[in-house]
């Protein structure tokens, strides 16, 4: 599953290359303790990115899919017991109790994740106020305790997949504001810093800027980060 955008990841491979070139240089960064201090702090937030990406690869598919088994394991067993009920219901003639329990597995598959479990809890309910005459068909004590655990185990599982699309898009915003960070870092104080080097430390200065290029991932079309060519405070 893709962590960052294409945009995301083209201004970190920029991070990482001005991160590599600045501790390379990290005597001349020295002489300017604005610009040490800017630097630093920069590498404080690329440091939240790389902890915080791998968290919005949150993998929803296998949670979705234990959500559906779980499900279909709910029907199948409820419907199992609902049809011992329907026959005890036709036998006694009681029309109410079969309309109550006229479900096959396939039809409470279908019903709404909300409302799934408590149509079965009626159904797990009604097994258990007739437990006594519902014996002779089949209806144990032992299978209406594994239904109660069905019906418990898909109630934990049904909200799942939306908590965990929930916390991912909580964790990509994070990533957003790191890099909003990280760029007003570069822009407004380490790029402004670097340049009073120029007289002093120009080679410096020129491997810095080479730094700051970005290539887009698509095109390969280099871009100046700097912002002094237009582009490079392009929100990540």
């Amino acid at each position: 599953m893709k962590i960052l955008t294409s945009r995301q990841e083209a201004k970190r491979n920029m991070y990482d290359v001005v991160i590599l070139k600045c501790d390379a240089n990290l005597p001349i960064i020295a002489t300017n303790a604005a610009l040490l201090a800017a630097f630093e702090e920069f590498k404080a937030v690329i440091d939240n990115i790389t902890a915080a990406a791998p968290l919005s690869a949150v993998v929803t598919t296998g949670i979705t899919t234990d959500k559906q088994v779980s499900k279909a394991d709910l029907s199948q067993i409820t419907a199992t017991i609902a049809g011992q009920i329907y026959a005890y219901a036709a036998k006694t003639g009681n029309n109410e109790l079969k309309d109550s329990v006229d479900f096959s597995a396939s039809q409470l598959k279908k019903i709404k994740d909300g409302e799934i479990a408590v149509r079965c809890q009626t159904i797990h309910d009604l097994g258990v106020s007739k437990k006594d005459v519902l014996a002779d068909y089949g209806v144990t004590l032992a299978k209406l305790a594994a239904l109660q655990a069905a019906i418990d185990s898909y109630t934990q599982s049904a909200p799942k997949p939306r908590s965990a699309i929930t916390d991912r898009a909580t964790v990509k915003a994070n990533i957003r504001n790191y890099f909003a960070q990280a760029d007003a870092l570069l822009t407004e104080q380490m790029d402004k810093l670097v340049e009073t080097l120029t007289e002093d430390q120009p080679d410096f200065v020129q491997t810095y800027k080479n730094a700051r290029i970005i290539v887009d991932p698509k095109t390969k079309k280099k871009e100046n980060g700097t912002g002094t060519e237009g582009g490079g405070n392009t929100p990540a």
